[in-house]
């Protein structure tokens, strides 16, 4: 039966929220005002130092929206009950609605790009553009804009909700951390070492029979840490500990992206959040934010901390 006072919104989740609906909408913007994917080392030439410097801090800030709204989806998600049909229900009002929007854009952006000139359907006919258009909607070989890749990763992700919902509430968290642990080589420190070789001019690249997608997907990660973060299981690092992984993961990601942006590899730590340095430091953050759910009072004075509940040990309910 649901607790009927239990407070409707968990106030850190929000201001995490608020970040990386910060941090997304700065990435966009920092593609339309600076060279960061293509022609760097051009403009790192061409504009003042603090200019490079600036765009490599907004560029750093803009890469971890996405973890983060992965683990608000991993709290959030993960410690509901799915057992009968209530997966069922899940996947109804939440994973097919977000299949039904996803695939209503597929529609409005296929035709969309098919308006402009020089497109598929001028070039090659209808009937070629229709049979392309089908396979869009499947999935295969699409042809959208590259921004519909979030809602593609997301739809897979919610599909396993349910059964990582299970397994987290039956499985103690120590026996993720090996399959996490290669998940993250392979997907977030092996790019970062490849890029280096790139750089320096090193031939070929360092790969691995241990592909992440044989394990799950890099965002699994994501979600599973937000969950359990959400949980605890960092309460014994200090907040000192916190704040020093945090700057010192963001200094480091913005320092290593400088030395690539002042050289003519073009190249971009967490294209594709494909970096620990994302990681890195979306994780203290979140934890650092949950331990303030005292914001609460401080957003809105009437509520609180309801009968304790989540008060930290020893400390008691704010006063009004």
């Amino acid at each position: 039966m649901a607790d009927l006072n239990a407070p409707s919104r968990v106030q850190y989740l929000d201001i995490v929220r608020t970040i990386a609906i910060l941090s997304i909408t700065v990435s966009h913007a920092v593609n339309r005002s600076f060279a960061v994917y293509s022609g760097q080392f051009a403009e790192f030439q061409d504009i003042p130092w603090f200019l490079t410097a600036l765009k490599t801090v907004i560029y750093a800030f803009s890469r971890i929206g996405v973890p983060l709204f992965l683990m608000i989806s991993g709290a959030l998600l993960l410690p509901r009950d799915y057992s009968g049909k209530k997966t069922y229900e899940f996947l109804k009002h939440n994973w097919l609605r977000l299949f039904i929007i996803t695939e209503l854009w597929l529609v409005i952006m296929f035709w969309y790009k098919q308006l402009l000139p020089g497109s598929m359907l001028f070039s090659k006919g209808l009937s070629v553009c229709l049979v392309r258009f089908v396979m869009t909607l499947l999935f295969l070989n699409p042809v959208t804009m590259g921004s519909m890749w979030y809602m593609e990763m997301i739809l897979c992700v919610y599909l396993l909700i349910p059964l990582l919902s299970f397994a987290v509430k039956q499985i103690d968290w120590k026996y993720f951390l090996l399959p996490m642990a290669i998940v993250v080589f392979c997907s977030y420190i092996l790019p970062d070492l490849n890029g280096i070789l790139a750089t320096l001019g090193k031939n070929g690249t360092l790969k691995t029979t241990l592909e992440s997608a044989n394990v799950f997907s890099m965002f699994m990660v994501c979600l599973l840490l937000g969950y359990f973060i959400s949980t605890g299981v960092l309460a014994k690092l200090s907040n000192r500990a916190l704040w020093v992984i945090l700057v010192t993961s963001s200094v480091v990601f913005c320092l290593f992206q400088l030395w690539f942006f002042a050289r003519e590899l073009d190249y971009v730590v967490g294209k594709g959040y494909h970096s620990i340095f994302v990681l890195l430091p979306a994780i203290p953050l979140f934890e650092l934010l949950r331990r303030r759910e005292n914001w609460r009072n401080v957003i809105n004075p009437n509520t609180g901390w309801a009968d304790g509940r989540f008060a930290p040990k020893g400390k008691t309910k704010l006063s009004p």
